[in-house]
């Protein structure tokens, strides 16, 4: 019988890379509750709470190495990452990479880590030593993640919905967006729907 790992397929959060109080209200368990399937019983939902950081992240079958912290940087890794290149220290062995393991080469490598794995996925690295928030994403990203920046936090949700519900305040739609979708049937790079709330476009580090 072959065990299947959980892969995180939705996460909403928000956080600070210095050491300034998270924005209030931050309360983010009511994100996805109108998804019908969250109740699942293959769905778990579990919240990340440390300092200068809050999320909610959605897998399947209770796996929490989709997330991990280490030396106050937060990882969380979605979709499938695979070693490309040895790491200095213990190999991250066969199969996907957990996010204990990636977060162990972006310590290494830094950036580099994007260089260093392959598959299809999107990380967000918290990084609170360097003051400084990435979100890495894979050529092959097909899943998008939205950010946006206010009140010096950084917003990040695989849901565009979640991520207007979890801003302090409403943003605005953004019209040049809906002409674009009039016409080229989607916004143009990464404009979105939600003025101020960019989508990582693959392939990138912002």
């Amino acid at each position: 019988m072959v065990k299947r790992e959980a892969m995180m397929f939705d996460v909403v959060g928000v956080a600070r890379t210095d050491q300034g109080p998270l924005p209030r209200p931050c309360a983010l368990d009511a994100a996805f509750a109108a998804e019908p399937w969250t109740s699942h019983p293959g769905v778990v939902r579990r919240s990340v709470a440390a300092p200068g950081c809050r999320a909610l992240c959605l897998g399947r079958d209770g796996d929490a190495e989709d997330y991990a912290t280490s030396l106050d940087c937060h990882l969380f890794l979605i979709g499938e990452a695979f070693a490309r290149l040895e790491p200095a220290g213990p190999a991250p062995g066969p199969g996907r990479m957990s996010a204990t393991a990636a977060l162990a080469m972006y310590l290494e490598r830094g950036t580099g880590l994007l260089e260093a794995i392959k598959g299809n996925f999107t990380i967000v690295i918290l990084d609170r030593r360097a003051r400084t928030a990435y979100v890495l994403s894979s050529h092959f990203a097909v899943s998008p993640l939205y950010y946006a920046c206010a009140d010096g936090a950084v917003y990040f949700s695989t849901s565009l919905a979640e991520l207007g519900r979890a801003l302090p305040r409403r943003p605005e739609v953004d019209l040049a967006a809906v002409v674009e979708t009039m016409v080229l049937n989607w916004p143009m790079h990464e404009r979105t729907f939600l003025r101020d709330v960019r989508r990582i476009a693959p392939g990138t580090i912002v």
